[in-house]
């Protein structure tokens, strides 16, 4: 678990998929998000429970109000279903948590990928991703982006 920085310090980001609300993943997903419409309960299950990563990001009372999923390994990982409630949008919870879930613990030498519609300019914008083009992939926004974002490989000294 950990903090986030000021002035969200008041929001915790947990990795531990054994305090992952899959209740509140699933209300957010199926009944707010504009993608993955057509995946049932138990396949986003078995879809958090196969990731490299879940990451939800909780409230001073215990209630997640965010997540998002890495898939793959260190190195190199697909980002997926980030979220953030409507209620506490708007304030730079959102850029503040994404920059957790990319950046922190020594994720920012990853290189990550992942699919975006109308969030695409966001992702370019706050987080150095690249749009590497249209897919075929298709959402009730339109077609998604493929976006990169290639980490900063750092290699050890040599002795």
């Amino acid at each position: 678990m950990a903090k986030l920085p000021q002035p969200f310090d008041d929001y915790i980001v947990d990795t531990d998929k054994a305090h992952f609300d899959y209740d509140a993943a699933w209300d957010w997903l199926h009944n707010h998000a504009y993608w993955g419409k057509t995946r049932t309960r138990p396949e986003m299950d078995v879809q958090f429970d196969n990731s490299f990563m879940v990451f939800g990001l909780f409230d001073r009372d215990g209630k997640m109000v965010g997540a998002a999923r890495a898939i793959g390994e260190p190195n190199l990982a697909y980002l997926s279903d980030v979220y953030i409630l409507e209620s506490v949008q708007g304030k730079g919870l959102g850029k503040a948590f994404l920059g957790f879930v990319l950046n922190a613990e020594g994720r920012k030498k990853w290189s990550w990928v992942c699919h975006a519609s109308r969030m695409k300019d966001w992702y370019v914008k706050y987080f150095d991703f690249y749009d590497i083009g249209e897919t075929q992939r298709m959402t009730d926004q339109g077609l998604n982006h493929m976006l990169e974002r290639v980490g900063k490989i750092v290699y050890p000294e040599e002795v």
